[in-house]
C-alpha cells in the first residue's frame, strides 16, 4: 500500500501540470491595434441598475492571427487605456468574449462587438 502513495502523488502532480499547460496553450499572442475612447454618458439600456458615474468607456481593436477583434472595454474614470495600444498580450476567444491575459496573469473578459479580417 505505501507503495503505491508515492506514485499516485506523482501521477496527480503530472495531471495537474498537463492540465495547466492545456489551459495555457489556447492563449495566442494578440496586438492592442487601436484604443478609442467611447461616449461614456449614462446607459439607457433598459435596467433599473444604478449607474456608475465614474466608468470611462473604450473601443479596443486587437488583432490576433489574421482577425481583428473589436471590443468594449468598461473602467474606472481614473484607467487611460490609450497607453496600451501597440502592445502585446496573452489572448483567446470563446464565444463573443475575447479574454485578454494581463501581465499580472489575471484575466479581463472584453464583450465582442465585431470582427473584421486584418489588414
Amino acid at each position: 500500500m505505501r507503495k503505491h502513495v508515492p506514485l499516485t502523488i506523482i501521477l496527480t502532480l503530472l495531471a495537474g501540470a498537463v492540465l495547466l499547460f492545456a489551459q495555457e496553450a489556447d492563449f495566442q499572442t494578440g496586438k492592442i491595434v487601436s484604443v478609442q475612447k467611447a461616449s461614456s454618458g449614462p446607459s439607457t439600456g433598459g435596467t433599473d441598475a444604478p449607474t456608475t458615474q465614474n466608468r470611462q468607456r473604450y473601443k479596443v481593436s486587437i488583432q490576433s492571427n489574421d482577425t481583428v477583434y473589436v471590443c468594449r472595454a468598461d473602467t474606472t474614470e481614473d484607467m487611460d487605456l490609450e497607453w496600451a495600444q501597440g502592445k502585446e498580450a496573452p489572448v483567446r476567444v470563446k464565444g463573443k468574449t475575447l479574454e485578454l491575459k494581463r501581465a499580472n496573469g489575471k484575466i479581463v473578459r472584453l464583450s465582442i462587438l465585431s470582427t473584421q479580417k486584418a489588414q
